[in-house]
């Protein structure tokens, strides 16, 4: 994880994400989705995305909004599932993802239960 990689994109509701994004070595659905929980970011994924990339997946770890480089929002329903969920196929489609391994701690627990809810056909596990 460089922090000179991250990259910004602005998803379809006006949010700018900041998220570091390594693309697989091994084949198109060989991408692991890391979301964080609260209070932190993605920075806490560090030693896990290593070890991912050493073993040549793809790796995707955005800060969700609030955190590190990403918007803070002052309206509180800008933080419901429903709308992180959006943001998160919105970043996947930046990066021509179709479908991601998903894994979440605490708070990045719900937004991908929500994931796997709204999209299914974005989730491989």
């Amino acid at each position: 994880m460089n922090p000179t990689q991250y990259k910004n994109t602005t998803v379809s509701r006006g949010f700018n994400y900041h998220y570091d994004y390594s693309s697989s070595k091994l084949d198109s659905t060989a991408t692991v989705l890391f979301c964080h929980g609260f209070p932190s970011t993605s920075h806490d994924w560090r030693f896990s995305i290593a070890y991912f990339e050493k073993l040549r997946y793809g790796v995707l770890v955005q800060d969700f909004l609030g955190y590190g480089g990403t918007s803070n929002p002052d309206n509180l329903a800008s933080y419901v599932g429903s709308g992180l969920t959006r943001d998160i196929v919105d970043i996947l489609d930046e990066e021509k993802l179709i479908k991601v391994i998903a894994i979440g701690h605490d708070w990045g627990c719900q937004v991908i239960s929500s994931l796997a809810n709204w999209y299914p056909e974005r989730i491989l596990a």
